[in-house]
């Protein structure tokens, strides 16, 4: 099937687990579907560059930098901490 299309039987998607349920359309692992991230101020390191990581570890990252709780949600919080200081 050409990019941005996905189509399934409902039986298909029933079956599912939690983390591959959801579609909108596009796979997450084309190389058309990559983000590029880039943090800058005092608590990061200068000039580091870092693996690909799923987008949700930014969240942790995020709460932990404005001192707030996160909520919980499917980030991992260790994997951002290379980045600071």
């Amino acid at each position: 099937m050409d990019e941005g299309w996905d189509a399934l039987h409902r039986d298909r998607i029933a079956k599912r687990t939690k983390q591959d349920r959801g579609s909108h359309g596009y796979d997450n692992a084309l190389p058309s579907m990559r983000a590029v991230f880039v943090a800058s101020g005092p608590s990061f390191r200068q000039g580091l560059v870092i693996d690909g990581f799923d987008n949700v570890d930014v969240y942790p990252l995020l709460a932990h930098l404005l001192q707030v709780p996160a909520a919980p949600n499917d980030g991992n919080p260790e994997t951002l901490k290379q980045t600071l200081r």
